[in-house]
């Protein structure tokens, strides 16, 4: 019984890869274009229009928890500062901005967190406009800072 059993499953798997190398039995992921025919030789290609949003960049920068990316390069605090950042010029601007709470663990573990952390070989310019304080209050690492910057050099 066992051995019927294992023939017929071993004929049906057969059958089925069979069946899928008929061109009749493809199935196709479905048409990006429209034909339209004017005249019965001429046939004109009218490409559909594919619609593809650009990947998002991410950065190597952050406010508390937030990271900049090119779709979020303004992060605002509770009191309507903003820390901007410009990856053309790698310039992060804290416009009032006020960031105090636990932070963002540096590298995901426990040892140390930052309120504004930036890990890149290039130098990050950071310009202040008004008053700007940045506190890492975490109280389960190791130690806090309130810029950390590996790799680079600020400005």
């Amino acid at each position: 019984m066992k051995k019927d059993l294992r023939k017929l499953t071993a004929w049906m798997l057969t059958l089925a890869m069979l069946v899928t190398l008929i061109p009749g039995f493809t199935i196709g992921a479905g048409a990006t274009e429209i034909f339209e025919i004017t005249e019965v030789d001429e046939v004109e290609l009218m490409a559909a229009e594919e619609v593809s949003e650009p990947a998002s960049s991410v950065y190597n920068i952050w406010a508390g928890d937030k990271q900049f990316t090119s779709e979020n390069l303004t992060i605002s605090d509770n009191n309507g500062g903003t820390a901007t950042y410009d990856p053309d010029t790698n310039t992060l601007t804290l416009n009032n901005f006020t960031y105090s709470g636990e932070g963002r663990l540096l590298y995901g573990r426990p040892s140390g967190a930052t309120a504004i952390s930036y890990d890149d070989a290039d130098t990050l310019n950071i310009v202040l406009v008004g008053e700007s304080s940045v506190t890492c209050s975490n109280t389960t690492t190791e130690f806090n800072s309130g810029i950390w910057v590996a790799n680079g050099s600020v400005s």
